[in-house]
């Protein structure tokens, strides 16, 4: 058996990960299955 997948497991991660990690945490940081208001709109 052959595992793709790598994504969860692989280091290093590529630095526009930390960015979009980082972005997402700051600036939006909804649950996008929460409501229609504007930032959960954005994070789903």
């Amino acid at each position: 058996m052959i595992y793709f997948d790598n994504a969860a497991t692989s280091f290093p991660k590529p630095p526009q990960v930390a960015e979009a990690i980082s972005h997402f945490l700051l600036h939006i940081g909804a649950n996008p299955g929460r409501s229609g208001h504007r930032l959960s709109v954005e994070a789903g």
